[in-house]
């Protein structure tokens, strides 16, 4: 047997579960806080979506249907707090802008009708995940520290681990297009320099050292999980990896997140 199928095989052996809460915790936000859960929001969008394609797949469906339940309700409730926590005229319309491209979506991705659905759900994620992306960063320029560049930098790892997964998938599902392929590649690179970012930043703890590599070897296995791709009709195991990878970068990475607003607050 080969390294790498040895590799495949250990991570597919790893269990798939919902690594975050169904419900955003209710103590009040503060400016590290909500850039944490703004950048969430990024990543919820791009989860949302590749379980949605990854029902239509098929794929760990009995696993995929509370993460995608569990994630509508967690955009839902993340969305009020944020909203009501704004500090700026300017991040509360972008949050009541959110608002209104977040409907049609949650109702998209919560129904799964085949192809149709599919495509509305790919036109749908990306406007959600540029006025999410366009928040975290006016919450980060309002911050105005290194460190909530941080949180904001280590946040987007999580995105970019669903981002990559998402696009995976709906090539699988039958979305081509040079849109997806590019997406994919893209993805994959921002995630690479996101991190070499993060390992050179002076305010490392030991503790968020250690995290980072750790994200640095869970990302390696999601990457050969990445690289196995069969045009036509794809095997189950390759996207089995693909959607077992991916929720063990967001954990790690999640965890790394919170890390990093635990210094911002110090």
């Amino acid at each position: 047997m080969s390294s790498r199928r040895k590799v495949l095989l250990t991570l597919l052996s790893l269990p798939l579960v919902a690594v975050l809460p169904v419900h955003a915790k209710s103590a009040p936000l503060d400016m590290a806080s909500a850039i944490n859960k703004a950048g969430r929001q990024r990543m919820l969008s791009q989860r949302i979506a590749k379980v949605h394609a990854q029902l239509l797949l098929d794929v760990y469906p009995e696993k995929a249907r509370p993460i995608l339940k569990n994630s509508v309700a967690l955009f839902d409730s993340q969305l009020a707090e944020l909203k009501a926590f704004s500090p700026t005229p300017e991040i509360r319309r972008l949050y009541d802008h959110m608002g209104g491209l977040w409907v049609p979506y949650r109702t998209a991705a919560l129904t799964l009708s085949g192809m149709p659905g599919l495509k509305q759900v790919a036109a749908l994620n990306e406007g959600v995940l540029q006025v999410a992306q366009a928040a975290t960063v006016a919450l980060e320029k309002h911050a105005g520290t290194a460190t909530a560049h941080l949180v904001n930098v280590s946040g987007r790892e999580r995105m970019l681990s669903q981002r990559a997964a998402k696009f995976y998938l709906f090539r699988a599902a039958g979305l081509n297009g040079q849109d997806i392929t590019s997406g994919l590649a893209t993805a994959r690179k921002e995630f690479e320099a996101g991190l070499a970012e993060l390992k050179t930043a002076p305010q490392d703890t030991p503790a968020i050292k250690n995290q980072l590599l750790l994200a640095s070897s869970q990302w390696a296995f999601f990457a050969i999980a990445l690289n196995n791709y069969v045009p036509g009709t794809q095997k189950l195991d390759y996207l089995q990896y693909v959607a077992t990878g991916s929720e063990h970068v967001l954990e790690v990475m999640d965890d790394t997140t919170g890390l990093y607003q635990s210094i911002s607050k110090a």
